[in-house]
């Protein structure tokens, strides 16, 4: 199979900060739109009463960061050296991101007899970041053979939306917000060093409960074994599924424990949940899921519930939908509302057959 061509797609090779730093090299004409960004987040913190206390928590969480997962550091500074920011404002602004709530997401996988697992999300997110995202091919002398296939946006780290390693472990995110937070690892970082280090959603769950965690979001894992787990994350706690034969999560958390410290209004929390319900339903009713089913999925509307939502005015929309086939290490992917785009192939081995 050749390379593929699309603008969207990229293959980023070396050490971590040269990975991030090529971001800039490879659409410089993005630097405005993320400098922008960053630079309103800043002010926003700058304004804040909470000024000081944010600070403090930046710090600590950069301690962290710097201790726990050194490789993602350096990323962010490699990313803000090619876009000329100030890498201590980048690494504030990822961090601010989990407290907005702009993306919402629909995430799920399936056990499948061919692939080991299928692993399916819409990305829902505000209109910037449809041009910003892209599909990257990641490799690195530290991954010992390891590459890494995932979506994601520039002025971000690598798999900051979803992701599927050369070995056939997969993951992919959705955004809740929550008020247990505090020092630990961000889940942008998480998935990155998850994909880099894990072959199994068994050695993954062994690795998340290593770390604390800074708290929001939940995964979907998957692996080429078809064993699927979601993992749900709070500061002071989390909650670890492991479910056959799929599993699903919209943006709200399922967990007793966890729920109880979501931010959420009632209108937000009965959209995600009616979401869920009829994604689930939908699964249900299609399984097992097949590649068409799986793109029939993402693409649905219905009275109940969007799948593929579109965005009106300032509200979260789908940019773009993958389908992960876990033991194929390979990526369906549509860029902006799947109801409307063509699907492209990706693969963690370019020299495999798709």
């Amino acid at each position: 199979m050749n390379e593929p061509k699309q603008s969207f797609f990229e293959r980023m090779e070396g050490d971590a900060f040269f990975r991030g730093k090529r971001q800039a090299a490879v659409a410089p004409e993005s630097g405005t739109v993320i400098r922008q960004e960053v630079e309103e987040r800043v002010r926003r913190v700058e304004k804040s009463p909470r000024r000081q206390k944010i600070t403090k928590h930046l710090q600590k969480q950069l301690e962290f960061t710097e201790q726990h997962v050194p490789e993602l550091l350096a990323e962010i500074r490699g990313i803000a050296e090619g876009f000329e920011l100030g890498w201590h404002d980048l690494f504030l602004s990822l961090h601010f991101r989990v407290l907005e709530g702009l993306d919402g997401c629909s995430s799920w996988a399936a056990v499948h007899p061919e692939f080991g697992a299928l692993v399916g999300k819409n990305r829902d997110f505000q209109g910037t970041h449809l041009e910003l995202q892209r599909v990257w091919l990641h490799s690195d002398p530290a991954w010992k053979g390891r590459t890494i296939l995932c979506v994601g946006s520039l002025g971000a780290p690598s798999a900051f939306s979803s992701g599927i390693n050369s070995n056939g472990f997969c993951l992919v995110d959705t955004n809740i917000g929550t008020t247990d937070l505090g020092i630990g690892i961000l889940r942008y970082f998480l998935m990155p060093h998850l994909l880099s280090r894990c072959d199994s959603v068994a050695e993954a769950l062994e690795e998340i409960k290593c770390f604390k965690h800074a708290g929001g979001g939940s995964l979907i894992l998957a692996d080429a074994q078809g064993t699927l787990a979601a993992v749900e994350l709070g500061h002071s706690s989390i909650a670890a599924e492991k479910s056959s034969p799929w599993i699903a999560r919209t943006n709200h958390f399922l967990s007793p424990d966890l729920s109880i410290h979501q931010i959420s209004s009632p209108e937000h929390l009965q959209e995600s949940s009616q979401r869920l319900a009829f994604l689930k339903e939908q699964i249900a009713s299609l399984f097992p899921v097949s590649l068409k089913k799986a793109q029939k999925i993402l693409s649905t509307h219905s009275e109940r519930a969007n799948l593929c939502r579109h965005a009106e005015k300032e509200s979260s929309g789908t940019i773009s939908s993958g389908i992960y086939l876990c033991s194929r290490g390979s990526l369906y992917f549509a860029k902006g509302n799947p109801c409307q785009t063509s699907w492209s192939c990706f693969l963690t081995d370019l020299k495999s057959s798709p």
